[in-house]
């Protein structure tokens, strides 16, 4: 799997940092720091066998791409160790990573194996 992350000016990373660091002792779950996770915003996750070929797209796509500003909405948790900022979402965001949405065309219910539908619904436009 390939993820699509943005990561941020060094005053920014290293406040994140701090936020994380607080969230560690407080909790008790060092996850983040033990494996060194910085902070970021994954815009996208994806899976290909052409590699070379989503680099490139995606070299593309950044060239074009620049700096902004963002405000956080709210803090929160999911899987055991992962600790997220929820950004409002801004012009800057919606401008800059909209390449990245999509309509919803199908909506399917997998096993382990994401290509095994279990159940598979297409939606009508």
């Amino acid at each position: 799997m390939y993820l699509i992350s943005v990561y941020f000016d060094e005053k920014t990373d290293q406040r994140i940092r701090n936020l994380m660091e607080q969230a560690a002792k407080r909790s008790g779950n060092t996850y983040m720091i033990d494996a060194k996770v910085p902070p970021h915003i994954t815009i996208s996750a994806f899976e290909t066998r052409r590699e070379a070929e989503a680099a490139e797209m995606l070299k593309c796509v950044a060239e074009g791409m620049k700096s902004g500003t963002l405000m956080w909405a709210s803090a929160g948790a999911f899987f055991p160790g992962v600790i997220y900022l929820a950004p409002v979402l801004n012009a800057y965001l919606q401008e800059q990573f909209g390449v990245f949405s999509g309509e919803i065309v199908k909506i399917g219910l997998a096993r382990t194996n994401p290509y095994e539908d279990l159940i598979c619904v297409e939606l009508n436009e």
